[in-house]
């Protein structure tokens, strides 16, 4: 039978291996996800709030000065605003006005900066222009904008089960370890 001090140092030695493996994997890209809120300040539809989320695949970027990634990049934007869905698929991306982009993702040394969108859903609800941490809802009939407002982003939280999961593996995987070690009981 292992004493409590066998079964510290089995476990040290475990963490240090797991930690040398993963410093000697190669980086792999990744698809990232965040949420995104859009909350509207001041204008006609002012306190309605729009929710959405967007990924990405990262095998790009190299975290130095501006980046921008598109739809080229796998960049998928959806958006729920006033019960109207968006997609990067409702960009009117305009290509004779050089101040109108194609949905991006723009980042400044490896950090969100936000998005570049100019969604329009066909006659079915307002055009919004978010671009990075800030949107409008422009209202060419009238005076009056129809909103404003500040863009928010957030990575979504795992899920508890999937961290319990990954730890119950993690601790049966120590436990099948230590019985393959010599001189411990069978």
């Amino acid at each position: 039978m292992q004493n409590l001090g066998d079964k510290f140092v089995l476990a040290i030695a475990s963490v240090g291996v797991s930690l040398a493996t993963i410093a000697a994997s190669p980086v792999q890209a990744a698809t990232v996800t965040y949420n995104f809120e859009l909350n509207v300040i001041d204008g006609l539809y002012a306190k309605e709030k729009g929710k959405g989320s967007f990924s990405y695949d990262d095998s790009t970027l190299t975290g130095n000065g501006l980046e921008s990634l598109g739809v080229d990049e796998g960049l998928a934007v959806q958006l729920n605003f006033l019960g109207i869905d968006y997609t990067e698929a409702d960009d009117v991306n305009d290509n004779d006005d050089p101040t109108d982009v194609e949905p991006l993702v723009n980042f400044a040394d490896g950090n969100l900066s936000g998005l570049d969108l100019s969604l329009l859903k066909s006659a079915e609800g307002p055009l919004i222009l978010i671009r990075d941490r800030t949107f409008d809802i422009p209202n060419y009939s009238g005076r009056e904008t129809l909103g404003y407002g500040s863009v928010s982003y957030s990575k979504p939280v795992p899920e508890p089960s999937s961290i319990l999961g990954v730890s119950a593996l993690g601790m049966a995987w120590l436990l099948s370890r230590q019985k393959k070690l010599p001189g411990s009981k069978k």
